[in-house]
């Protein structure tokens, strides 16, 4: 019985893959991953987040915007203890954030927008101040993003096979499924991104007004919730100048003018953060971004981000795909056929991953410290590992050993996330989460290549 249920499903996993019910399974799979134990305190690795910006949606409702003038107050010290200690013991944290309001124990913060915290504190006074309420703001962001990644493919025509497995990779990297609901600004950023490319991609094709106009929302609700979004505003407008210069000059002043509106955005919003201190700016960019590498160099970078990425997107992927390209590089018509071919497809990949690598390449020094700094690689990762997986599938001529390798690499990525999930959602704030990558550590391979040079 058991036997020839496996053997129908080898032989019928195109066809099962190919249905649109598909697409409604992964989503419902990565709603129930994204919402396990949604309201526990904030305890597990990074939590601590939602203590700083619980604290400023606090702050938001308790003196209200005329005194906080829409810019984030962050608890700091409370009852002698900092915000780290806070953030170790989080239990009562919310009743005593609220019943102990004191102007003292808060500090001005302006190293993001202040969009997540008064998001917080509307969510917080229509549902109440729970550890749910406050997670539901990334939560929601994050299944929002999953669904206008899903619109992006579908407007690109790739077929329901190969979308319904870039969208599996999507809902199911621990990066997506942990830090997809971690309260900081990645998911409301990311939804912000894929919604401005979404309407990007539509007036591009249709050229109607009506995206157009959405294009500059999408750009201010970015804005409000974190610099990044400005990241993936500029790729695109430098694509669209690659593409469109000479055969659409129209097209590309439209693009300009959006571009022109999203540099006095951005000035705007400094201005309204760093009013008071100007000069604060430039010492916050130049922390986090370690230009000159006094923090790290840039081979324990590289190693660091290396181990970040296996382990919160996946080991299993990140050697398949290291396998992938090596092949092809001794067996270039491998190679030739890896390629997307279809302009509109590789330049979406091409605007994806560098609007997420280039996240990390420019804030150094933050992607170091926070493995969570990758979130913005998640829909590029998620559409090679897909469309990678799909064409080695369609290279193998005899169907039923493509099914059976192409389910050995999709149960071992999913045995492997939820095993990381797992350790994610049980490793204390001050663990070293290190400890828990799964399989070789290449950031301790490559510091120990750096001590014999």
């Amino acid at each position: 019985m058991c036997k020839s249920i496996i053997l129908s499903f080898i032989n019928n996993m195109e066809k099962i893959f190919s249905k649109q019910s598909m697409s409604y399974v992964i989503f419902a799979l990565f709603f129930i991953l994204i919402t396990i134990n949604i309201n526990q305190d904030f305890k597990s690795l990074h939590e601590g987040n939602g203590i700083v910006y619980y604290s400023a949606a606090c702050a938001h409702l308790h003196w209200g915007l005329k005194y906080t003038k829409g810019i984030d107050h962050i608890l700091r010290k409370w009852n002698n203890k900092s915000d780290i200690e806070l953030f170790l013991s989080p239990a009562d944290t919310i009743t005593a954030i609220k019943q102990n309001l004191k102007k003292d124990h808060f500090q001005h913060y302006n190293h993001h927008p202040p969009g997540l915290g008064l998001t917080i504190a509307l969510f917080t006074s229509v549902f109440g101040h729970h550890y749910w309420s406050i997670r539901l703001v990334p939560i929601l962001f994050s299944l929002l993003s999953f669904w206008f990644f899903y619109l992006i493919l579908k407007h690109l025509k790739f077929n329901l096979f190969q979308i319904n497995l870039m969208l599996f990779f999507f809902a199911l990297f621990p990066m997506t499924t942990y830090f997809g609901r971690h309260i900081n600004h990645e998911a409301p950023v990311l939804f912000c991104g894929l919604l401005f490319l979404y309407n990007y991609l539509h007036f591009s094709a249709s050229k109607k007004p009506v995206y157009f106009i959405l294009q500059f929302i999408s750009i201010i609700l970015g804005a409000f919730y974190g610099w990044p979004v400005f990241f993936i505003v500029g790729i695109v407008i430098l694509s669209s100048f690659i593409r469109h210069f000479k055969a659409d000059k129209k097209f590309w002043l439209k693009m300009l003018y959006l571009g022109i509106f999203s540099g006095i955005l951005f000035l705007l919003v400094i201005f309204h953060l760093y009013k008071s201190d100007l000069k604060n700016v430039f010492t916050i960019f130049l922390s986090r971004a370690d230009i000159l590498e006094k923090n790290y160099g840039i081979i324990e970078w590289s190693a660091r981000t290396i181990s970040h990425f296996a382990f919160t997107f996946s080991n299993i992927l990140f050697y398949f795909l290291i396998v992938i390209f090596t092949i092809s590089l001794f067996k270039i018509s491998y190679f030739k056929q890896l390629i997307i071919k279809n302009k509109d497809k590789s330049m979406l990949f091409i605007i994806l991953f560098l609007w997420g690598i280039s996240h990390v390449l420019i804030f150094r020094d933050g992607s170091y410290i926070h493995n969570y700094w990758l979130f913005y690689l998640i829909p590029s990762i998620a559409m090679i590992s897909g469309y990678y997986i799909y064409k080695l599938y369609s290279l193998i001529k005899f169907k039923v050993i493509a099914s059976s390798i192409m389910i050995l690499i999709v149960g071992a990525f999913l045995f492997e996330s939820l095993l990381t999930l797992f350790h994610l959602h049980h490793i204390n704030y001050a663990a070293n989460f290190g400890t828990y990558v799964l399989f070789i550590n290449l950031q301790d391979i490559l510091m120990y290549v750096k001590k014999i040079i």
